[in-house]
């Protein structure tokens, strides 16, 4: 099961996820706030941040792979040449 916190950035792409056939494995809970993040990362046996390998995130440091680093459970990223220094150190 895929937990899902956030909110979509594009109009339309909640709706476009939903009619996936895997939509009905994902727990969708929206903006949540720290407390509630931290009870979904210690449920959770990893962490994504996927970014498009696009020029404004070539650079890019989210805040995404250390929350997860903190909360001890393992990150896949992009291959991005910056994401990949930091998860491999």
């Amino acid at each position: 099961q895929l937990a899902l916190a956030g909110n979509f950035s594009q109009q339309g792409l909640k709706e476009e996820a939903q009619a996936l056939k895997g939509w009905q494995q994902v727990q969708e809970y929206g903006f949540v706030d720290r407390a509630q993040a931290k009870e979904i990362l210690a449920n959770s046996k990893i962490g994504f941040v996927l970014l498009h390998p696009i020029e404004n995130y070539q650079d890019a440091l989210p805040v995404k792979p250390f929350e997860f680093m903190a909360a001890s459970i393992p990150v896949i990223t992009s291959n991005l040449r910056l994401q990949k220094e930091i998860v491999e150190a």
